[in-house]
């Protein structure tokens, strides 16, 4: 396991976990309110029955801190671990309960794409910086760019110097989505979430700078994570 405080890539790593990562943005006849709503409560009923589920949690994109021009930041991002390789839509849509959630899908999305980012941490990894500020982020690297490069950058900076901020990086398997919803532009490379200690602010810290002169493609945002028990009810993080 990656230390708390320093960069570690996390592309493909072996385990008992397998780490999916759903994109979704609202319709546009839902308020920002009412689709928050309803992913909170209704339609998370219905993912927590899925089979196989080891780990939900439900990140609200609350800012975005950079984008390229062609990018579409989702309004929310699903961060799914699984107890086994098989993708997490083809094993659970014979099901009736995958049923259910591609079905309730459609009443309230607009775009989805789903992220297989294998091998992933355990939840409780995650659950445990949500009193700090989290930020997620996807895209593919500019021509010649090396991901290690990007983590080395970002290693230099004080914030991980000092131990205060966190990331872990993964390169994107596959991108899939769902029939009869639209696609997010331009599928991702790669998959990052970086975790940083309260009161770093992301921008004088160096991260949102790192982040855009290693990108050419693709976006970077604020979110503010809520992790969903599998008995139910949210532990922490959205209101």
């Amino acid at each position: 396991m990656s230390s708390p405080c320093l960069p570690a890539p996390c592309a493909g790593e072996e385990g008992t976990l397998f780490q999916r990562v759903a994109l979704l943005s609202g319709r546009a006849d839902w308020t920002p309110d009412a689709f928050h709503a309803h992913w909170r409560g209704p339609h998370a009923e219905l993912a927590l029955r899925l089979p196989a589920l080891a780990g939900y949690t439900q990140n609200r994109v609350r800012r975005t801190l950079c984008k390229t021009a062609r990018a579409s930041v989702p309004d929310g991002i699903a961060q799914v671990w699984t107890s086994r390789a098989a993708s997490a839509s083809a094993a659970s849509a014979a099901t009736a309960a995958g049923q259910a959630v591609l079905e309730d899908e459609l009443r309230f999305l607009r775009a989805f794409d789903l992220l297989d980012v294998g091998g992933g941490s355990l939840p409780d990894d995650d659950d445990g910086h949500l009193g700090g500020i989290k930020l997620m982020g996807a895209g593919r690297m500019a021509s010649g760019g090396d991901g290690q490069a990007f983590l080395s950058a970002l290693a230099r900076l004080d914030v991980f110097a000092h131990g205060r901020a966190r990331v872990r990086m993964h390169q994107v398997v596959s991108v899939r989505g769902r029939p009869q919803l639209d696609r997010h532009a331009d599928p991702p490379a790669l998959w990052l979430c970086l975790w940083l200690q309260p009161g770093v602010d992301a921008e004088a810290s160096g991260v949102v700078q790192c982040w855009s002169h290693a990108f050419s493609a693709g976006w970077l945002a604020q979110v503010q994570a809520c992790a969903i028990p599998l008995q139910g009810h949210a532990k922490s993080g959205m209101p």
